[in-house]
Parts: structure tokens; sequence; C-alpha cells
């Protein structure tokens, strides 16, 4: 998965969304049925999905390891791709995902 998707998750985008347009119902005095699970849907976090991240960040230093006897000037690229995925992980890890 791309650093960038991970950042900019269009779940997160429909939940904001959806909070944005209850506050707005509930500021004009309009009644609001909706379930305290669908709530808790809403405020709770992604999944981590620790798993894809690793696996993503093996294979991009992997591939770049078999790659670079041939194309050398994959090493400065691989070191860009692997400084945003440590910081697009550690952002979504921090801001975006569940507290459990």
């Amino acid at each position: 998965m791309l650093p960038l998707i991970q950042v900019i998750y269009p779940g997160r985008i429909l939940k904001n969304n959806q909070k944005k347009a209850i506050m707005e119902r509930s500021k004009k005095g309009i009644k609001i049925t909706v379930s305290q699970e669908q709530l808790d849907k809403m405020v709770k976090g992604e999944d981590i999905g620790l798993h894809f991240r690793i696996s993503d960040f093996v294979a991009l230093f992997v591939t770049s390891l078999l790659i670079s006897p041939l194309v050398p000037a994959v090493l400065p690229i691989t070191f860009i791709g692997c400084v945003a995925h440590y910081w697009a992980n550690k952002y979504v890890i921090i801001r975006k995902c569940e507290s459990e």
C-alpha cells in the first residue's frame, strides 16, 4: 500500500462526512435516530493492519536489494521510499488508528 493512501484513507473521509452531517442536523434541532453502535463505528479508528504494513516495507526493501546491482540509482530512491513509509506509518498509527 502506498504511504499516501495510508495517510489519506477514503473510509476515514466518509466517517468524517457522516460525523459532520450528524453534528449539523443536531445543531439545527432535527431529531437524530442513530444507534450507539453506529456512533461507535464513526468514532472508532480503523484497524492498524500491521502485517500489511510490514509486508509492504519488506517487499520494497527486498525488491530494491535485488534490483540495485543492475540499477544503482535505486538505492537513494529506496531510501526516500523507506523514509516516506516510516513517517506515513507513524502518522497513521499515532493519529488515526484505534487505541485498544
